[in-house]
């Protein structure tokens, strides 16, 4: 069978072509007969998303084999050392800045002035800071957010990606984070594993690096920092409105030249799929990229649920070919640390 085919299902052996027909063994179609006097019976075997992940973390493991890799780090990794997930740090920016004219509980009423888009409340709420104080205090306010004390930087998701670069240290080039804090570097440092994080112009240095390609903001906040978070809408505009901006020329890169794993990220950032059908646009290869995704499971009152999960999962999962992934599903957050550490 061949690999670089775009739909395959080996568990079906059923192909499907850009122009809509399917090919099937001689096996399947015989399967596919419909019962006697049940005409209606005739049906696609369904997906199977658990075996469909078995199999796509087959191909990951022997992948990383022979090829270099870089790491895509979203939320869910900081999260999983228990720092807030992105709509819980704009909570706390808002329970930090103490504006006289919002009250804590506000928060549900200013989400929904800001239509939902937190991006949008970004902008609200360094205008908000503004008003009282200056760029000083909004970048302080962000630090007290985001890490509201804790020095932690211990998780077993972590563990298990510090572990990966450790084993595979020649074949690791880089983690390009979407996160502010500097949680993998202490990790790492940990771990032996000299790093360095480069947040804008700063030039990288002889040591892993880790590309923060939204800004910079470590626990240790008695140093200068330069690098301006992109948190709310205006600064986001203006990193993607340049196609030559550092932070995509990086992203590309690792998207182009490595194979790349993405972890604790929901995939719904429209730059990022902008990236990557850039990246896939520009490559002869089929799809290399490997990313780690809860299973579907929003269809839940109905009779045909579970046919219909799986059917939203199938066609995800053609999406993201299309965007040179191939999808790791698993059942729940608890899940996902043992997965990663199969890649190792």
């Amino acid at each position: 069978m061949d690999e670089k085919l775009p739909y395959i299902e080996k568990k079906t052996l059923q192909v499907k072509h850009e122009n809509g027909f399917h090919v099937l063994s001689l096996r399947q179609f015989l399967d596919l007969i419909p019962e006697k006097g049940n005409p209606n019976s005739l049906s696609i075997i369904p997906y199977d998303w658990k075996t469909d992940r078995d199999k796509t973390l087959e191909i990951a493991q022997s992948n990383i084999l022979d090829n270099n890799f870089s790491l895509f780090l979203g939320a869910g990794v900081s999260m999983s050392a228990k720092l807030p997930s992105w709509w819980s740090l704009l909570d706390g920016m808002m329970n930090e800045s103490k504006n006289k004219q919002f009250a804590e509980n506000d928060i549900e009423e200013i989400t929904k002035i800001c239509y939902n888009s937190s991006i949008v409340m970004g902008r609200f709420i360094r205008l908000m800071q503004e008003r009282k104080s200056n760029e000083e205090s909004y970048y302080t306010c962000l630090h007290n957010a985001l890490y509201a004390g804790k020095d932690s930087c211990n998780s077993k998701l972590i563990e298990e990606i510090c572990g990966l670069i450790s084993r595979r240290r020649h074949q690791a080039k880089s983690i390009i984070t979407y996160n502010f804090d500097d949680v993998m570097e202490r990790a790492l440092a940990a771990q032996g594993i000299d790093n360095y994080p480069i947040f804008g112009m700063n030039q990288p240095r002889n040591r892993f690096p880790i590309y923060h390609v939204h800004g910079f903001i470590p626990y240790n906040n008695s140093e200068i920092i330069k690098s301006i978070p992109v948190l709310s809408e205006e600064e986001y505009h203006k990193v993607y409105a340049n196609s030559y901006n550092w932070s995509n020329v990086e992203q590309i890169h690792a998207l182009s030249r490595t194979m790349c794993i993405f972890i604790g990220l929901s995939m719904t950032d429209p730059n990022l799929r902008r990236l990557l059908d850039i990246a896939i646009r520009d490559s002869e290869n089929d799809a290399r990229h490997f990313v780690f995704l809860p299973h579907i499971e929003i269809f839940n009152d109905e009779k045909y649920a579970e046919e219909k999960n799986n059917e939203a999962m199938r066609i995800q999962k053609e999406i993201f070919l299309e965007l040179g992934l191939r999808v790791i599903w698993y059942d729940n957050y608890d899940e996902l640390p043992a997965l990663v550490g199969m890649l190792k």
